[in-house]
């Protein structure tokens, strides 16, 4: 009978869909679309910054400060529109919670590319 280790690793998930849901993120502040671009406007220029802050953390395998992060930004995304970098804050994160390290780093590569998506895509809109 062979076992079944299914549950012991998480697959890379596919992101699709687009960066930036504005109907969504202006849901999120009542029906506020110039909130709405403030609150997004000021989560993509934190992210050079944050940036910063994840490379640090990865280079020095620091992975509770990682999924710290990663928290963090993932609230942002809650509040701006961000389904696609959503989705990847909640892959790494979660993956962060486990004691698995096989797909650490594909899974953090994954948010950075979410990242670089959602910058260029936010330049093209506005």
């Amino acid at each position: 009978m062979k076992k079944d280790d299914s549950h012991k690793e998480k697959t890379l998930l596919e992101i699709t869909g687009p960066a930036i849901d504005m109907q969504f993120g202006i849901a999120r502040m009542n029906g506020s679309e110039a909130m709405a671009k403030e609150m997004l406007k000021l989560m993509v220029k934190s992210l050079d910054t944050e940036l910063h802050h994840f490379q640090n953390a990865y280079d020095q395998q620091d992975w509770e400060a990682l999924k710290d992060l990663t928290h963090k930004l993932f609230g942002a995304t809650c509040y701006c529109g961000t389904p696609r970098l959503k989705q990847a804050c909640i892959n790494l994160e979660d993956y962060l919670q486990t004691s698995e390290t096989k797909q650490r780093g594909e899974l953090y590569q994954q948010l950075l590319e979410e990242i670089a998506i959602l910058q260029t895509d936010y330049q093209a809109l506005f």
